[in-house]
């Protein structure tokens, strides 16, 4: 049973890989599934054990990445970390994913990037991993935020480190609007 799981991921791993290598050249709408099989080395069959669909892979992509982003930042330190530590972890740790970000940019997929984004940033709000200090309303408008700032910033080439994008959303959350 381990077996077949570890080949199961395995698999949906170079599916994912497959589909994203094939993005560089070719727009998402225009792959096909057996492009993505024949990449990936494995059959159609397989496919359609682990999606139903090109939109289905890209979620799952996300889903490990924010597993990824658990593990890595949050689950071995056991500890809150404050607004700032939270924001600089997110766009440090989705530097290195910005190539995948930019190709669903190009091709008009974000919806697909924003729907686990605000997500996660949510679990990590209500595991209490960020401390904060906001209602839900200014929770959702911080996740939105979020989402369109790291949109912008990869569009923009990632210029800013992650700490100047944690101190700007600092700033901007602390303005004076009266």
């Amino acid at each position: 049973m381990g077996k077949t799981n570890k080949q199961a991921e395995r698999s949906k791993r170079w599916l994912i890989d497959a589909l994203f290598q094939l993005m560089k050249k070719q727009p998402f709408q225009k792959i096909s599934i057996t492009e993505i099989t024949d990449k990936a080395g494995v059959s159609r069959l397989t496919y359609y054990r682990n999606f139903t669909s090109k939109e289905e892979m890209i979620l799952a992509y996300f889903d490990q990445e924010f597993d990824e982003f658990f593990k890595q930042y949050l689950i071995p330190n056991r500890k809150t970390m404050s607004l700032h530590e939270g924001i600089e972890s997110v766009f440090t740790y989705w530097r290195k994913g910005s190539d995948k970000i930019e190709l669903l940019m190009r091709d008009g997929l974000t919806h697909l990037i924003s729907t686990p984004f605000q997500g996660y940033l949510q679990q990590c709000a209500d595991k209490k991993i960020i401390v904060h200090k906001y209602d839900e309303n200014q929770r959702a408008f911080m996740e939105g935020g979020m989402f369109f700032l790291l949109l912008h910033w990869v569009k923009g080439g990632c210029l800013q480190s992650p700490d100047e994008l944690a101190t700007l959303v600092e700033s901007m959350l602390k303005i004076d609007l009266s």
